[in-house]
């Protein structure tokens, strides 16, 4: 199951992250259900300017779909990456050169009913 829903700031990140040349990294690791759930973090991107997501599907045998939401005011989400599969060892991104949103979040979701996948969700927003 997903883990409980959290949005992180910059000051959260800086203790639970590392710092890349200004920019943070934050990963998110997770098993996929069958309807589509939040990957677990939601980014607030208010400080940064730009942010790019990568999902990489971890599962050995398992693939899933994921898309990408993004909201101004962190309770209306519209979908900003429409949704995709990844196959096993498969990865995809998504990128904002400028942050048009506050809040980004992932969701997954398994690609056959009754066949969990686990993933990695990494954000880096510089």
């Amino acid at each position: 199951m997903s883990s409980t829903k959290q949005t992180i700031t910059r000051n959260e990140m800086a203790q639970e992250t590392r710092s890349i040349s200004d920019a943070v990294a934050y990963k998110d690791v997770d098993v996929t259900v069958d309807a589509l759930t939040d990957s677990g973090s939601v980014i607030d991107s208010a400080t940064y300017d730009s942010l790019a997501i990568i999902l990489s599907n971890t599962d050995a045998a398992n693939s899933l779909n994921w898309l990408v939401l993004a909201s101004i005011d962190g309770i209306t989400y519209v979908t900003v990456s429409a949704s995709a599969t990844l196959a096993t060892g498969e990865a995809g991104s998504f990128v904002a050169s400028t942050a048009s949103y506050r809040y980004y979040k992932v969701q997954t979701q398994s690609a056959v009913a009754a066949t969990p996948a686990t993933f990695e969700a990494s954000f880096l927003i510089k």
